[in-house]
C-alpha cells in the first residue's frame, strides 16, 4: 500500500520511548509500528453487519427532512417542549 498522507500528533516522552522500544524489539520503525497498531485496532472495531446497514439506512436520512419552516433547528427545544405539554394536557383531562 501507497502512503501519502501525513498525521502528526503530541505524545509524552514516555510513550514515544516505549513506542520506539517496542519497534526496536519487532526490527521495524515506530511509523511502521503505528501503522500495523491502527490497522488493527479499525479492524477490530469496525461496524458489525447489523449496525452497518442501520448507518446506512440512518445516512440516507440525513439531510432530508424539510418541513418549510426555516428556523425550526432553532426553535427545535421550545417546539418539542410544546408537545409534550399538549399531549399531558390531553391525557389528564380525560
Amino acid at each position: 500500500m501507497r502512503k501519502g498522507e501525513v498525521y502528526s500528533w503530541r505524545v509524552s516522552s514516555e510513550r514515544l520511548q516505549g513506542l520506539a522500544r517496542a519497534a526496536r524489539l519487532r526490527k521495524r520503525s515506530v511509523a511502521s509500528l503505528l501503522d500495523q497498531i491502527a490497522a488493527e485496532w479499525l479492524a477490530s472495531n469496525e461496524p458489525q453487519p447489523d449496525q452497518r446497514r442501520i448507518n446506512e439506512a440512518v445516512e440516507k436520512a440525513i439531510g432530508s427532512f424539510r418541513s418549510g419552516h426555516p428556523h425550526r433547528a432553532t426553535n427545535v427545544s421550545r417546539l418539542v417542549r410544546e408537545i409534550i405539554r399538549k399531549k399531558h394536557e390531553r391525557e389528564t383531562s380525560r
